[in-house]
This record gives C-alpha cells, sequence and structure tokens, in this order.
C-alpha cells in the first residue's frame, strides 16, 4: 500500500482549454505545478511515515525509533542494516517458539518469501518402529526431537554470516529439546563447493534429482 498523485492523469489531462493553449505560461499551470510540488512532498512523507509503522520496514530514524522504544539504542557508526540485524537478534528470545517465529527468521535474514521456508521434522519421514534390518537408526533424542529447515540459496556475498545469524537466533528462541539443522538448498545440477554437501530432502522420494545444499 502506498499513497500515489499523478499530475499528468489528475490534473494536466482535465485542464481548461485555456490553461492547455497558454501551456507553462499560463498562470493557473504555475499554480497547479506549484501545489503538486506541496503534494509530492506530502505523499512522499506519507509513504515513509507508513513504513514506518511496521519494524520489518522501518528504515532511517523510524527504524532509530523502534530501537529506542525496545531499549536497544544504536551504537557510535552502526550502520542501519547492522543495527536492524542486532536488535532482531537482542529480542529473539521474546519471540514464540513456533514454526512461524523460525520460518519468519530465516526469511528476514535471507530476504527470502516466507512460503519458500519449509520446516520438516526427522522423525515423520526416516525412523520408524520395527524397520528392517540395516535402516538408519539414531539415538531416541535425535529422532524425537530433529527437524530440518530448507530455504532456497540467496545469492550474496555474506552466507557463511547469514548462515551463522540463523542458527544463533533459531537456538536462542529453542526451549526445552530440539535439535534444528538448516539446509540452504542451491537447486539440482549446481556444483558444490567448499562448505556444501550433495543429497535430497529428508521429505524426498530415494529416486529424486539430487540437489546442493549449504548446511548450518
Amino acid at each position: 500500500m502506498i499513497f500515489s498523485f499523478d499530475f499528468d492523469s489528475l490534473i494536466w489531462a482535465n485542464m481548461r482549454r485555456r490553461i492547455r493553449a497558454l501551456g507553462p505560461d499560463s498562470f493557473w499551470y504555475r499554480f497547479l505545478a506549484a501545489l503538486l510540488l506541496v503534494l509530492s512532498e506530502r505523499v512522499t512523507r506519507a509513504n515513509w511515515l507508513l513504513r514506518q509503522i511496521w519494524f520489518e520496514t522501518s528504515d532511517g530514524s523510524g527504524l532509530i525509533l523502534w530501537g529506542q522504544r525496545w531499549g536497544i539504542p544504536p551504537l557510535y557508526g552502526e550502520d542501519l542494516e547492522a543495527y536492524r540485524n542486532r536488535i532482531i537478534e537482542e529480542r529473539a528470545h521474546l519471540r514464540n517458539p513456533t514454526n512461524a517465529t523460525r520460518k519468519a527468521i530465516v526469511s528476514q535474514i535471507l530476504l527470502t518469501p516466507v512460503a519458500d521456508v519449509e520446516i520438516v521434522r526427522v522423525y515423520d519421514h526416516v525412523w520408524t518402529v520395527g524397520g528392517p534390518v540395516g535402516a538408519p537408526i539414531a539415538s531416541r533424542d535425535y529422532a524425537m526431537t530433529a527437524y530440518h529447515i530448507y530455504a532456497p540459496t540467496p545469492i550474496v556475498g555474506d552466507l557463511a554470516e547469514r548462515g551463522a545469524r540463523i542458527r544463533r537466533l533459531i537456538d536462542r528462541i529453542t526451549v526445552g529439546a530440539g535439535w534444528p539443522e538448516i539446509y540452504l538448498d542451491a537447486g539440482v545440477g549446481s556444483v558444490p563447493s567448499s562448505g556444501q554437501t550433495v543429497g535430497r530432502r529428508i521429505d524426498a522420494a530415494p529416486d529424486s534429482p539430487l540437489h546442493v545444499f549449504h548446511p548450518f
């Protein structure tokens, strides 16, 4: 949602014949143009104020006001993006330890839609009671509490730093037993690089294509 005011469609197209004939030299043209400048400035300010209603879209002094409200002032020389990240980290323990919260954290840090973030419980797809001999086994605690978080790998230069931040924030909101494993999916056919591995999602079919993952 944004506010807009278009001079051409709202004023110029409906001007009187005389104003059209005289063009920019018309008194009314100059008057309306000056009015438009004022309205355009007000529209810009209104859009800025609208963004400051939510912390996620706030910027500039609006972001600083959010930090001051929560008792987290900016540090000397700290840029706004680093300041936003620090606010998110310092308030992580106040958020509900739900899958929705975990998805929101991953989405905010990777700048990817929440719909692209998925969480899968390990217990639902790997371990079964009375499985065949040679089937995967693990400790009961791991099987009951582990879960995988999948998200597409963003094209950024600080992927390792973002992954570490996700891990840190997820750990801060984990209450009781919990074993999160984070996998950033680079897709099928990618060439694995340092820190990446090739495999399938835990809920994928055995004959599905191999993906390249960056685990955290």
